[in-house]
């Protein structure tokens, strides 16, 4: 597992840990740490060389749930949240 902040709109943070994750190599521009959030199924997170599918996370003060779930009980913004 891996703990990271998520930054849900501008000065609104907390704290994740990451369990299970998927890489996918890709070339494209986003900045590092763009979420990217497709339906309420998916959630990938733009990295260098590539993205980072979310596949199970916990949130500060929640229970572990897989991604479907956390999408269904968050509202993220595209272009401001991010992960750092």
């Amino acid at each position: 597992a891996a703990f990271t902040r998520l930054e849900k709109e501008k000065g609104q943070e907390t704290l994740c840990k990451i369990f299970s994750t998927r890489f996918e190599p890709s070339a494209h521009s986003l900045p590092q740490g763009s979420i990217i959030s497709e339906g309420k199924k998916e959630m990938k997170v733009a990295l260098i060389d590539g993205y980072l599918h979310i596949l199970s996370l916990q949130q500060e003060g929640k229970r572990r749930m897989s991604t479907g779930e956390f999408l269904l009980g968050v509202s993220l913004t595209s272009g401001i949240s991010r992960f750092f």
